[in-house]
């Protein structure tokens, strides 16, 4: 295993921000170790592109990679554990491990894309279940839903169902209710081009209430609320901070366009349209039940290479109470790229992205304090 020592680089950054008279919050961020960082040989920490990070019980993180068939379980320090699965069509075997997600009793639930199927795991790895669905092409996440123990799934847009939520029992035979109509979040761009197709961020509180913000984040929040029938409400910072969304459609060229835009499109096809994207949402998550926070990267001077990282925090009623942009100079791999992931019981969550550097994919840990 090799975990940079950066011990000397551990750092906290401080911020204060107040919202009204009454309502002051300390939020301290802390450096806590590196996970990944390629730079060893040990082909259990090299990864093409981390993709999903999901932790259980005690506190192991589950790695996923891009277009990988299996996951890879460290312990809370960062040392490899055990692998689970293999490409194949078999028990216990993946083409294309999607998404997956870990419930309170350490049981795994998998989504194999390339199988086109979902797979429930215990702790040890052993194969509880299997289930096919043959109608749809990706299930982007999905997860735990409290109280009733069905799991919020999310489909691509191209399956062309209704809603982009669906709530189904645990064994995924029955759907039980979907909301969310897909024309909220996938907005019509242009003839040539129908669906824009922005992954969604979701956060899940214990009381049911689920948040969920797009990826090319425009600044609103949709809060879901079970209690009313599944209406939702947007919650945002009350005044336009967000630059729109640019949207260009150009004709597919043979090298790539500037680092500025988003590529969305066939690829068999002449056309793309070229996103260019000021601002994006990186992690939507729950804080101690208490709070959501929503990470967000926005690029400076329409430049996504040079840009800066912020968080967001509401109570759960969708109240927004602070914002501030972070001192991010020492998180030197944070960009559009970036993905986090969390909280562990400790409220450390984990950034994934590519080290500046050398290019390589990293994952590292952070630890998250908010005091009243």
């Amino acid at each position: 295993m090799k975990i940079l020592n950066l011990s000397l680089l551990i750092y906290t950054i401080l911020l204060t921000s107040i919202a009204g008279q009454d309502n002051k919050l300390n939020a301290k961020i802390t450096y806590v170790s590196t996970i990944i960082s390629n730079e060893g040989l040990e082909k259990e920490y090299l990864f093409q592109r981390p993709t999903q990070i999901r932790i259980d019980s005690k506190d192991n993180i589950y790695i996923t990679d891009y277009h990988g068939s299996d996951i890879r379980v460290f312990s809370i320090t960062g040392k490899y554990l055990k692998t689970l699965g293999r490409i194949g069509n078999g028990p216990g075997e993946y083409k294309d491990v999607s998404s997956f997600y870990i419930d309170k009793k350490d049981i795994l639930y998998i989504w194999d894309s390339g199988n086109r199927r979902i797979t429930k795991l215990d702790r040890t790895g052993k194969v509880l279940y299997t289930k096919n669905f043959n109608k749809i092409t990706n299930i982007y996440y999905f997860w735990e839903y409290p109280e009733y123990k069905y799991l919020v799934m999310q489909y691509s847009p191209n399956d062309g169902f209704e809603n982009a939520f669906y709530l189904y029992d645990s064994n995924f035979d029955n759907v039980i209710t979907s909301f969310g109509h897909s024309s909220i979040f996938f907005q019509s761009l242009d003839a040539t081009y129908d669906n824009f197709k922005t992954k969604l961020k979701v956060a899940v509180a214990k009381n049911g209430i689920i948040f969920v913000a797009k990826e090319y984040y425009d600044g609103n929040i949709y809060r879901f609320d079970p209690n009313n029938n599944w209406e939702h409400n947007i919650i945002t910072r009350g005044k336009d901070v967000y630059k729109n969304i640019t949207v260009n459609i150009e004709k597919r060229l043979k090298t790539p366009p500037t680092r500025n835009y988003v590529a969305f499109g066939d690829n068999r096809s002449k056309n793309q349209v070229m996103v260019h994207v000021s601002t994006s949402s990186l992690g939507l998550m729950i804080y101690a039940q208490k709070y959501l926070i929503n990470f967000i990267y926005q690029a400076k001077d329409n430049n996504p290479k040079n840009g800066e990282l912020g968080i967001e925090i509401f109570d759960l009623d969708g109240k927004f109470i602070s914002y501030k942009m972070l001192d991010n100079e020492n998180i030197s791999f944070v960009s559009f790229a970036t993905k986090i992931f969390g909280f562990d019981s400790e409220n450390c969550f984990y950034m994934t992205g590519y080290n500046k550097n050398n290019g390589l994919p990293i994952v590292q840990k952070y630890k998250l304090l908010i005091n009243e």
